[in-house]
């Protein structure tokens, strides 16, 4: 902090011939306690201060008293300049015990453009040390969370010159911050960076991925900085993370489903299969459990034939889970059931923004369910059994035929709760989970329609159970 931000340019000053008399009456009226003596150039000569007049005038009373007659002279006067440094002003106060310092425009000019006093040095002094200290605190906590952050941060100013590099980016690179701060970014490339490209047009990137030449791949954030929030951009904060165990997993998830598709397509009979589940749409929606309304919030195209996939992976985790080694659950039969089960349902034509009554708007299943079931039978020649499952699917124990063959019971039961947990993952988005005890199977369900968030236990065999809502209590009786 210099003496230009706390100067006084308001001061007493007289010239050298002026009366003694005349000063004393304006120093009074301004409430002064000193003065300055200037020449026609405003070029400080000497200083006059209440105790050096009334002590000089008690000795001489004469009426033609003058200025020059008793001002301090300028060769005894410590002074200073718009450019000095608090510190080193307060450090002449100290060590003259002074109470006033002129200041001169400049070491090559004795022109004064006004002066500081110690109260005020003292008061400034006093507040730019504190400012100081908070600067310091805010500065060490600001360090304190760059040190601690997961993410690497790395700072270049205008110049492209690193200023931060913390140890997060010294982990993830291999790098060291001594080494790289107070270098220039590099760029191996011909074009210009994405660096260079957000310094100059102020717009922030993110999530960036960036091949490195490990093979690493990290998601880059670059984020322009701002001098006081003006449109000059100053520098670009770089923040990254390493990326690459959640990239190949991505790839992975990505074969496995091209992977589950090609499987899932070489189980299907015919392209007309495909086709016909591939045309039938599914919807999301958001419930209202007051007016028992549904809003159509998206359509999920093929979504018969994602539906019928998701049926097929959980499937496959019950099969891992040794329920297809029961007696009863056939898992030929499942899989062709699984397949054929919603070849004949039919859906409304409905847009995002509807809001229906799924009982009027929707078709109940028994009927699709039947007519599933004799495509099954008559188009494509399928077993008994199969035949039956999918016929049946949307019946309740108590809606059964009285010829409905027992020994399919159990696996009418698992093929009802795929059905349900399928059309949770597809059309709610759910999170599903389950966990087998013998032919008990019990199962976790949450989404976003509080009426299917449950807690279903399920003897296959029995057909005894119970179902609760998640955290509610269970209520004991037969599916």
């Amino acid at each position: 902090m210099l003496v230009n931000s706390c100067l006084e340019k308001d001061f007493v000053k007289a010239k050298p011939e002026a009366s003694v008399f005349e000063v004393i009456e304006i120093m009074k009226e301004r409430g002064s306690s000193c003065g300055y003596v200037v020449n026609s150039k405003d070029e400080l000569v000497g200083m006059i201060t209440s105790s050096t007049i009334y002590g000089f005038i008690t000795d001489n009373l004469s009426v033609d008293l003058t200025i020059d007659q008793m001002m301090i002279p300028i060769k005894e006067i410590r002074y200073v300049y718009p450019d000095t440094g608090l510190k080193n002003v307060m450090d002449v106060f100290t060590k003259y015990d002074v109470k006033y310092l002129p200041v001169l425009e400049s070491a090559y000019s004795f022109k004064m453009v006004g002066f500081v006093s110690h109260k005020e040095i003292l008061k400034h002094y006093m507040n730019w040390q504190m400012q100081i200290q908070m600067e310091n605190l805010q500065e060490k906590r600001a360090r304190e969370i760059l040190n601690s952050l997961n993410e690497g941060l790395i700072v270049v100013d205008k110049d492209l010159i690193i200023r931060e590099f913390n140890p997060a980016a010294e982990i993830l690179t291999g790098l060291k911050a001594q080494d790289r701060i107070g270098k220039r970014s590099s760029n191996i490339s011909s074009k210009p960076s994405i660096t260079e490209i957000v310094m100059s047009t102020g717009q922030a990137r993110y999530n960036v991925e960036t091949q490195m030449q490990d093979g690493r791949v990290f998601l880059v954030n670059y984020v322009p900085m701002r001098h006081n929030g003006s449109d000059k951009v100053t520098g670009v904060i770089q923040t990254f993370t390493d990326m690459t165990k959640i990239k190949t997993l991505q790839v992975q998830l990505s074969k496995t489903k091209e992977e589950l598709d090609k499987a899932f397509a070489l189980t299907l009979p015919n392209s007309k299969v495909e086709y016909k589940l591939k045309s039938t749409p599914e919807y999301r929606d958001e419930y209202d459990s007051d007016k028992s309304t549904i809003k159509i919030t998206e359509t999920i195209e093929g979504g018969g034939y994602l539906h019928v996939v998701n049926c097929l992976k959980v499937a496959a985790d019950f099969n891992e889970m040794g329920l297809m080694k029961l007696i009863g659950i056939n898992k030929d039969t499942l899989v062709e059931a699984i397949i054929f089960h919603d070849l004949g349902k039919s859906q409304p034509n409905l847009k995002v923004g509807d809001v229906v009554t799924p009982e009027e708007a929707f078709e109940e299943g028994i009927f699709h369910a039947g007519r599933s079931a004799d495509l099954a039978d008559k188009f494509y020649g399928k077993d008994e059994d199969v035949v039956n499952i999918i016929r049946y699917h949307h019946h309740t124990e108590e809606m059964l035929p009285k010829d409905f063959p027992t020994h399919l019971l159990p696996l009418l039961r698992l093929f009802k709760v795929i059905d349900g947990l399928s059309a949770a993952l597809t059309r709610r988005s759910a999170k599903v989970t389950y966990k087998s005890e013998g032919s008990r199977l019990i199962v976790f369900e949450e989404n976003k329609h509080p009426k299917y968030n449950r807690v279903l236990e399920l003897d296959l065999y029995t057909g005894r159970g119970s179902e609760k809502p998640l955290g509610g209590k269970i209520e004991d009786g037969v599916n």
